[in-house]
C-alpha cells in the first residue's frame, strides 16, 4: 500500500481488496540471479463481485434507474454471471476469484483486467514478492495469461457444472448474487408497457431518479390484466341494470373460472 501511496494513490482505495499480477510468468522469472525480463510488473485491482455487480450489469442489460432493471433483463444478467464464474468471459476483462479467507477474499470477486498499472521492476520486485498471499492454480494462471493476452482460442479448464454438486454451488452462487433481499443489489421488476414505450420514446428518464421515484413511476404505469378489466365491466353493467350484489358476484366468479371466457380475452398489463 505504501507504494501505492507515493506512485498511484488513487489505487490505494479500500475498494479494492488487493491485486493480481498479470505480467507473463516467464517474464517474471529471475534467471542466474539476474534481473527479470520484464522493466516493469504489471497489476490487475480486484473487487467484490457484489460491490462491481450493478456496474456490470449496467454495462451489459438495459436497466431502468438506480438498482432497477426490467424482469426482462434478469435471463440475461444470468447468463452473463454464469459466464463470469466458469471463467468465460472473455471480452469484458474478468477473471474470477472464489472466497479464500486464508489470502484476504473473503467473498466471491473479480479481478478486473483492464484496470491495471506498472510498477518498475528493479523498484518494487521484491516488494510485490513480500506482498504475496497467494497464487493460482496452474490451469487458471494460464485461463488468466490468455485472458490478458487476448488470444483467439480457449483454455480447457474445470467447469463449475461438471458435477451435480457443481451445478448445485454454481446456481445459489448466481441465485445469491441476483437476490435483492440478500444485500443492496440489483432489483429485478416488471417494466409496464406504457413505461417501456416512455423510456424509448425519451419521455421518461430514470436513470438519476431515487428508489421512491422509481417505484412512483412503475405503479403510475401500471394497468390491470384485460380479463380483470373486462369483469369488472360487466359487473358495472350489471349493477347500471338493477342487479343484485350477490348475482354480480355469482357472475364474476364464473367468468373467472369460465375456460371460454378466459380464451376469448387477452390475459397480462399491456
Amino acid at each position: 500500500m505504501g507504494v501505492l501511496q507515493q506512485v498511484h494513490r488513487w489505487f490505494a482505495d479500500p475498494k479494492y481488496l488487493g491485486f493480481v499480477v498479470i505480467s507473463q510468468t516467464c517474464d517474471l522469472v529471475r534467471r542466474n540471479g539476474e534481473r527479470c525480463k520484464t522493466p516493469y510488473l504489471e497489476i490487475a485491482v480486484v473487487r467484490p463481485l457484489r460491490a462491481y455487480l450493478l456496474s456490470l450489469l449496467k454495462q451489459q442489460c438495459d436497466w431502468i434507474g438506480d438498482r432497477y432493471f426490467p424482469m426482462s433483463e434478469k435471463g440475461r444478467a444470468n447468463e452473463l454471471l454464469d459466464r463470469v464464474i466458469n471463467q468465460n468471459e472473455s471480452a469484458l476483462g474478468l477473471f474470477y476469484l472464489h472466497p479464500e479467507s486464508s489470502i484476504g477474499i473473503a467473498e466471491e470477486s473479480v479481478a478486473l483486467l483492464r484496470v491495471s498499472i506498472a510498477l518498475r521492476a528493479d523498484e518494487h520486485y521484491e516488494t510485490l514478492i513480500k506482498a504475496r498471499r497467494g497464487r493460482l492454480h496452474p490451469e487458471f494462471a494460464n485461463k488468466l495469461g490468455w485472458l490478458c493476452g487476448n488470444l483467439y482460442s480457449r483454455v480447457g479448464i474445470k467447469d463449475w457444472k461438471e458435477t451435480e454438486e457443481d451445478k448445485k454451488i454454481a446456481t445459489k452462487l448466481i441465485k445469491g448474487l441476483l437476490d435483492e433481499t440478500e444485500y443492496l443489489g440489483p432489483r429485478f421488476v416488471e417494466c409496464p408497457k406504457p413505461l417501456r414505450k416512455a423510456r424509448e420514446n425519451g419521455t421518461v428518464d430514470l436513470r438519476q431518479a431515487t428508489a421512491a421515484e422509481i417505484e412512483a413511476e412503475i405503479a403510475k404505469h401500471v394497468t390491470a390484466p384485460y380479463k380483470t378489466t373486462a369483469i369488472e365491466a360487466i359487473a358495472r353493467i350489471l349493477r347500471d341494470q338493477g342487479a343484485e350484489e350477490a348475482l354480480i358476484r355469482k357472475v364474476q366468479q364464473n367468468l373467472n373460472n369460465d375456460p371460454a371466457f378466459n380464451s376469448s380475452v387477452r390475459t397480462g398489463t399491456g
